[in-house]
């Protein structure tokens, strides 16, 4: 649902923009970002891997969020560095 996913969105945001919620630590934003990962990203997966180029088209709440800030997997990494960035995958 819309209402659910704008929540999630919004949600990730302010883990994006205030260092002072994170920290240098990434388990607090991993686990946000790749939920919304799974559900935006995931289900076209193969398509995307598969393409020269991908053009993202958001609509509703996607309009603030930065999709190169989601994450391909799971990661338990503690350092923003070492997780796996949607945006060093395409």
């Amino acid at each position: 649902p819309l209402d659910e996913l704008e929540e999630r969105v919004l949600g990730l945001l302010p883990l994006l923009r205030d260092y002072n919620l994170t920290g240098p630590a990434a388990g607090w934003y991993a686990p946000q970002a790749r939920s919304l990962s799974r559900t935006l990203i995931d289900p076209a997966r193969a398509r995307i891997a598969a393409a020269d180029r991908v053009i993202v088209v958001p609509d509703g709440p996607l309009h603030y969020l930065p999709f190169e800030a989601l994450l391909t997997d799971d990661s338990a990494a503690d350092r923003f560095a070492d997780l796996p960035w949607l945006v060093l995958e395409i």
